[in-house]
């Protein structure tokens, strides 16, 4: 089966946790509630703010909070941000080649991540913290 990386998973725990609860809230707390690592969380909130995803406001009442609302935030823009450059196989990567020529697998690795990116982009965090 694929595997899906932590990276993915913590960061679409933290969207989630930020949509499920209003307000700003601290790193801390988020890794603390959530039983995440402060560390690794604290450098996926940065690709995760590069992409719009997430916002931080510094000061006593700052934290993060979500960039877009529940209902603008696919599972497919996660996966893009952390999975799309390592591919579904490694000949699928961003920028790789098949190394075998005239390959008969890497069509149906195109059409899987083609049809499991399609899917995920029809998934909002709206409809996961109902």
């Amino acid at each position: 089966m694929l595997a899906i990386s932590k990276e993915t998973t913590y960061s679409l725990r933290l969207l989630l946790f930020l949509a499920k609860n209003k307000g700003s809230w601290k790193l801390e707390e988020v890794t603390r509630q959530e039983k995440l690592p402060y560390k690794y969380l604290s450098r996926l909130v940065l690709v995760l703010k590069k992409a719009g995803l997430i916002y931080s406001k510094t000061g006593r009442n700052g934290g993060y909070k979500l960039g877009k609302r529940p209902s603008e935030i696919t599972i497919k823009d996660v996966l893009v941000l952390f999975e799309r450059q390592k591919g579904v196989v490694t000949c699928l990567k961003e920028g790789k080649k098949c190394m075998v020529k005239d390959c008969l697998q890497r069509p149906v690795w195109q059409i899987l991540e083609k049809k499991l990116l399609k899917e995920a982009g029809k998934i909002r965090l709206k409809d996961l913290i109902k």
